[in-house]
Formats: structure tokens, sequence, C-alpha cells
């Protein structure tokens, strides 16, 4: 299997192809300021765990918990839906 944290550096981070598929190593979607998200886990196609890497300027309120860098969300530990609010002052 390749390296392919070497081959995002190659692209630096844009998608590369690996047989005949298309790899993305992020998406950024826009959220606006005091936005409630509701994201929910569908189904993976991977050997490898996937995780959802959620960042604001601001804040982002999961569970109750107000967390000021950001939320890691990991396939088969995170809830099937997680419901957070992003507290950002300006569109992320």
């Amino acid at each position: 299997m390749p390296d392919f944290s070497t081959l995002f550096i190659a692209s630096q981070g844009r998608p590369i192809e690996h047989n005949g598929r298309t790899l993305t190593l992020m998406d950024r979607v826009p959220i606006n300021p005091r936005q409630k998200v509701r994201i929910s886990l569908i189904s993976t196609n991977s050997e490898w765990k996937q995780d959802i890497k959620l960042q604001a300027k601001g804040s982002i309120k999961v569970a109750g918990q107000v967390l000021r860098r950001g939320v890691l969300l990991w396939e088969g530990t995170m809830p099937t839906e997680v419901e957070l609010i992003v507290e950002a002052k300006t569109d992320c």
C-alpha cells in the first residue's frame, strides 16, 4: 500500500488518484456564525479508520462541552449522529 501522507505532501494537499479513485485529504465546508450542524456517519469504505476534524475561528459546542480548538470525531467511537453549535465570530 502506498504512503498516502507522502503523496498528499507531494500534491500540496490537493486530491490524489489511487487505483482509479480520487482521494481527498480534507474538505472545507463554510459554516455561518452560531449555526447548528448535524453530522451523521452513514458509511465508510476503507480499511483505515476515518475521522472528521472540525475547527472554527471561535469555539464549537458539542455534547454540552465548549471546545476552543475544535473536535476530532473518529469512526468507531463517535455516535451515529452528532449535533454541534459553531460559536464563530465570522464565517468559517
